[in-house]
């Protein structure tokens, strides 16, 4: 099950925080792909920002244990 599909997460920061980890244009020389193997999000994730949105959604799911 997705995690928007849980209600832990809009779909929408799902996605960008996935293009963001996976586009080498954001990732520099440490990203998981090779550059141009996807398309960048508009507004990209800070490293801050993606911090927040896995302790959001990890506080999520120990909140419902």
């Amino acid at each position: 099950m997705t995690i928007e599909k849980a209600g832990l997460s809009p779909k929408g920061e799902r996605d960008r925080f996935r293009r963001t980890a996976n586009t080498a244009e954001v990732g520099g020389v440490t990203a998981r792909h090779a550059l141009d193997k996807f398309e960048p999000p508009t507004n990209p994730m800070t490293l801050d920002e993606g911090y927040k949105f896995i302790r959001q959604i990890l506080a999520a799911v120990l909140r419902q244990q």
